[in-house]
């Protein structure tokens, strides 16, 4: 089974908890040509220095489906917690193989 990135992202959203210390949820959708794929999961891209602009990026992955499948475009969802994110964040980028999503933290 291959893990892939997803093509079509629908929406994007993040959120910010009220604990101590916050805790930002990120949730995205994205479409897939066929049923069957599992496992969908936001994947942080890696830094050595933060970002300039304050944009963090995220890769939107799935696994392939193994066996046989129904040709219907599906909707996976998929949510990251981040937990003692970086000061300078000010919000994330989803990436699908086609196109992206920014959302800006505190805003939908």
């Amino acid at each position: 089974m291959a893990t892939i990135i997803i093509e079509k992202i629908n929406t994007a959203s993040a959120e910010n908890s009220k604990s101590n210390p916050p805790v930002l949820t990120i949730t995205a959708s994205g479409d897939v040509p066929t049923s069957g794929y599992t496992n969908p999961g936001l994947v942080p891209r890696m830094y050595t220095v933060q970002p300039p602009d304050g944009i963090w990026e995220f890769d939107f992955m799935v696994d392939e489906p193994e066996g046989p499948v129904n040709e219907v475009i599906t909707e996976q969802t998929a949510s990251f917690a981040w937990e003692d994110y970086p000061k300078g964040l000010k919000g994330v980028r989803i990436y699908g193989s086609k196109e992206s999503k920014d959302v800006l933290v505190g805003h939908q």
